[in-house]
């Protein structure tokens, strides 16, 4: 079907793929929370009579759509999880749930994949294959739900030859997608230090071992691990956002609690700077007669798209966009996603869909109190959906 009859054709959708999403924007759930909206997207996937597996690796949902044609088995995910803000939107689908917001698309996300789920259901000669869709919960807190949903065989029965994922993009026009292949977004790890001492009185500080001295020796120290010990290159990010020493004007503490994260794309740089850390503080506590404890606290691999399955999909979306809708991703994201544990299991491709206002509304970041999605972002995230899957089942690849 060519894109101009397909867009006719999937007007329907795109219109159920906004009244759901504003749905589920007024019932935000927090990661790991997701029960209601996991029941939500069940009895809306019974009603339009999709085949379904409820409650796997937690909340997570597993859609599938059976094509009149044997071609291969392709997935696509979705994340449903929100996140811990209160909403600032005056729109008429503003959250309902207090401190909860869907601030980072996923909303977007889900109502996208059902309405291209729905479309297929009742267009199945227009399915060359099996069409899975993956309904992932707690995408935003570590250790996530696509881990737990692997863990919990998700693949067990359909083995998907790939995987497709999109994500709302507020630094992109709606109208447009955006493609990179191979290293696109970083790993994520947390890190803990407690730096234990002697406190007491400010002006005796000869009869004590000073941890607020130490730590800030300590993270000024780690300056040099990217600056002197990282190839040039090679993205890493090391920054610290908590440090907490509970004294007072004259009052040094006994402890200093510092909180950060380190996010690269390379895994051996990833052991590197685990190691160089924990020398950082053995040396600290030599250094003060200190005691500098860290605790590190695995997060997601980075996230790979493969360059065969990317390259294709930037090259449909260019047919079904037009070439200039379809752009190359300039910048690598240091932020983190666990769509990267579906990416180690299968060849997948995660690309954004640009949800951007003009000029008679303001665009805000992902993760901001007052963000939303433009309405012209729609055909885009639903018809790519459609158009992408049409096209790999009958693509032979390389």
């Amino acid at each position: 079907m060519k894109p101009a009859e397909l867009n006719k054709s999937l007007k329907k959708y795109i219109g159920e793929a906004k009244k759901m999403r504003e749905h589920l924007h007024s019932f935000p759930e927090l990661s790991f929370k997701e029960e209601k909206t996991s029941s939500w997207i069940s009895e809306t996937l019974r009603k339009n009579s999709i085949e379904h597996q409820y409650g796997i690796g937690g909340h997570g949902i597993l859609a599938v759509v059976k094509g009149k044609g044997k071609g291969p088995v392709l997935a696509v995910r979705a994340d449903m999880d929100a996140l811990p803000l209160n909403e600032e939107n005056a729109v008429p689908y503003r959250s309902k749930n207090n401190g909860v917001m869907h601030a980072c698309g996923h909303d977007f996300h889900v109502a996208s994949l059902i309405a291209a789920l729905m479309f297929f259901k009742d267009n199945p000669e227009l399915l060359n294959g099996t069409l899975l869709g993956i309904f992932q919960p707690a995408e935003e807190k570590s250790p996530g739900g696509a881990i737990a949903m692997i863990k919990d065989n998700v693949f067990k029965k359909y083995k998907p030859s790939l995987i497709l994922a999109i994500h709302a993009f507020p630094d992109l026009p709606a109208g447009k997608a955006g493609f990179r292949a191979g290293y696109y977004m970083a790993s994520s790890d947390e890190l803990f230090i407690t730096v234990h001492g002697k406190g007491g009185h400010g002006a005796l500080v000869h009869k004590l071992n000073d941890p607020v001295l130490a730590a800030a020796h300590l993270l000024v120290a780690t300056e040099q691990i990217n600056s002197r010990m990282n190839k040039s290159g090679n993205p890493s990010v090391l920054s610290f956002g908590r440090f907490v020493a509970d004294g007072a004007v004259n009052i040094i503490p006994d402890k200093v609690e510092i909180a950060g994260t380190v996010r690269v794309m390379d895994e051996k740089w990833r052991k590197t700077i685990h190691k160089k850390l924990a020398e950082i503080c053995r040396g600290i506590s030599l250094t003060y007669n200190v005691k500098a404890e860290l605790k590190i606290v695995h997060g997601y691999p980075s996230l790979y798209n493969h360059p065969d399955v990317t390259g294709a999909a930037h090259e449909f979306a260019a047919d079904f966009l037009g070439k200039s809708n379809a752009v190359e991703l300039e910048e690598i994201r240091m932020t983190a996603e666990d769509f990267s544990y579906f990416a180690k299991e299968v060849p997948s491709c995660m690309f954004r869909v640009g949800t951007a206002f003009g000029p008679e509304r303001e665009t805000y970041p992902l993760h901001s109190s007052r963000f939303d999605i433009n309405e012209k972002s729609y055909p885009v995230s639903v018809g790519l959906l459609v158009y992408l899957t049409m096209r790999f089942m009958s693509h032979k690849g390389k």
